[in-house]
């Protein structure tokens, strides 16, 4: 079988069984030769045969190619696909004159059923990727690319399990404090692209056992794992912060111009408890709500949520 021809209009052979076809690629067929049925059944685009191949006129390299096969008779059939030409069938046989009616007829069936499997094999190729484009939408935030809050709900109660007394989990909520900013003086265009530069970050920042979505608006959550001590958050949150809000080069912002953030986190199982990601992520836009009222005179750009009962970090 043949398929398409090259930009130099040379059939590409894809697959050939039988006495002799190991010499094929040898003697490459092109779109523009008369002899060879190949050639015909792609301009043509119906079957075509030859009854006996060591009459046909003409003494090139492809008779003399068949003759020395010892191939009497031949037979191509055009295959499509999508309603486009796609590759051609060829049968050859050692015996002229054998292709009468009835073995026409079953090699034009054959050419059909192959097409007809062919588009089968697409539509349940686009419908697979249609399901899987649907499921990825269904997860995840367009503009960002980052997962969304249905995914946050779906993942991190597994996250959530992993924790023990000495290896928390953070759940965080970050939010940029200039983001309106941006928006209102150099437009939602420039904004969806800081948002966009934002979320890259993000991603590159994180370890692989940590999660990031795109909360809403300019607010992103955050949970970090395997946090096992106040000094080791510290120090994670200090180099998150150099990396994640260090200035942009988007146009038309002036550059570089720099990203101003609050974060707002609980810890679980300090969070007396509480392994519900909802009342989580509550405690966490709390504490998130603290860090924005006082970014002015805060010192760390973040704030953690407390229980009474919980240990001063």
């Amino acid at each position: 079988m043949d398929c398409p021809p090259d930009a130099s209009g040379t059939f590409q052979l894809v697959a050939a069984a039988g006495w002799g076809t190991e010499q094929l690629p040898h003697y490459p067929v092109s779109i523009y030769d008369d002899g060879p049925l190949i050639a015909k059944v792609w301009k043509q685009g119906t079957i075509q045969l030859h009854q006996h191949h060591h009459q046909l006129p003409g003494t090139d390299d492809w008779h003399a190619f068949l003759k020395a096969q010892g191939w009497a008779a031949g037979a191509a059939v055009p295959i499509d696909r999508g309603n486009e030409r796609y590759a051609v069938l060829s049968l050859t046989t050692s015996k002229p004159h054998v292709f009468n009616e009835t073995v026409v007829d079953l090699i034009v069936h054959i050419g059909r059923l192959i097409t007809l499997s062919l588009d089968a094999w697409d539509n349940t190729r686009k419908i697979q990727q249609e399901k899987q484009h649907h499921q990825w939408l269904a997860q995840h935030d367009t503009l960002t690319q980052l997962f969304n809050r249905s995914a946050v709900y779906d993942q991190l109660p597994a996250l959530l399990a992993t924790a023990s007394d000495t290896k928390w989990v953070g759940i965080a909520l970050l939010d940029l404090d200039n983001f309106k900013t941006i928006n209102d003086t150099w437009g939602h265009a420039a904004g969806d692209a800081v948002l966009r530069i934002l979320g890259q970050r993000l991603q590159k920042s994180l370890r692989p056992t940590d999660l990031v979505a795109r909360w809403g608006g300019d607010e992103f959550l955050i949970v970090l794992s395997d946090i096992h001590s106040y000094a080791e958050l510290r120090h994670r949150l200090n180099r998150f912060k150099l990396t994640v809000l260090s200035p942009v080069q988007v146009p038309p912002l002036p550059s570089p111009f720099p990203l101003k953030g609050s974060l707002g986190l609980t810890l679980y199982p300090l969070d007396a408890g509480h392994a519900e990601p909802e009342r989580l992520i509550s405690h966490a836009d709390e504490a998130l709500y603290i860090a924005k009222r006082h970014k002015q005179e805060r010192r760390p750009w973040w704030h953690i949520y407390s229980m009474p009962s919980s240990p001063a970090p």
